[in-house]
């Protein structure tokens, strides 16, 4: 995990993210842990989640999204060879 202090975290490969809020005095942490298979293949991604809660990923720039759900089905409606069940091979998008 990046914390770079702009709003939002980075996750990568364990998916793991710590926010830090402080609210009418009192300091909040939310720490979040996301562990993403695809047909049974873990799934690694560039993907941001901000204080707001908030997800964006490189892959589809531009785009956020309320949950975890959303911005996978996402992902395969937009890149479907990279999940294809039937490949051999899978290919973890990510810019």
């Amino acid at each position: 995990m990046e914390n770079k202090n702009n709003g939002h975290n980075h996750v990568h490969s364990h998916m793991k993210t710590l926010r830090k809020i402080n609210h009418l005095s009192n300091a909040i942490e939310i720490e979040t842990t996301y562990k993403i298979t695809i047909n049974g293949v873990k799934y690694n991604t560039h993907i941001m989640l901000g204080n707001d809660g908030a997800l964006t990923t490189h892959a589809i720039p531009y785009r956020t999204f309320e949950s975890m759900t959303d911005l996978i089905k996402a992902l395969i409606e937009l890149y479907p060879d990279e999940f294809n069940p039937t490949s051999n091979h899978h290919h973890h998008h990510g810019h």
